[in-house]
């Protein structure tokens, strides 16, 4: 996989996107998973790193110096601590740019059980509704 990441690199040249969209993807039974960056407005995957540690997405922004990480203007994310230290630590005013996705914050603002009810019983999606 590492050849691949880096001929892919190659290909992609040294710009960095503006709009990023960071996750884990599970690779494998027993909890074995990988980083992916995509840039969001290309809708094309950018980096694969292993595991989802703080390293695996360190590891995405040491390639690029920190004036390229200071044009980043948004990363999309979940709330995955290790994600969070990795862009707070790499990318200049992380903290207003770093944006958490819809699905994951309900888990941070309210009890655990309350979140699950609040997904549980939302409204059914309507057709023509902007919301989820």
């Amino acid at each position: 996989m590492q050849r691949a990441v880096i001929r892919g690199r190659a290909a992609k040249g040294a710009k960095l996107p503006t709009h990023l969209g960071v996750d884990e993807k599970a690779i494998a039974k027993g909890h074995r998973y990988m980083t992916l960056v995509c840039d969001l407005q290309a809708a094309t995957v950018q980096y694969i790193g292993e595991d989802r540690k703080e390293e695996s997405l360190t590891t995405y922004f040491a390639a690029f110096d920190q004036e390229q990480r200071g044009e980043i203007e948004a990363i999309s994310l979940d709330t995955w601590p290790a994600y969070i230290n990795a862009c707070t630590a790499q990318v200049p005013e992380a903290e207003d740019k770093m944006v958490f996705d819809r699905f994951h914050t309900p888990w941070r603002c309210a009890p655990r059980d309350s979140a699950r009810s609040f997904i549980a019983h939302r409204p059914a999606h309507t057709p023509g509704s902007m919301s989820i």
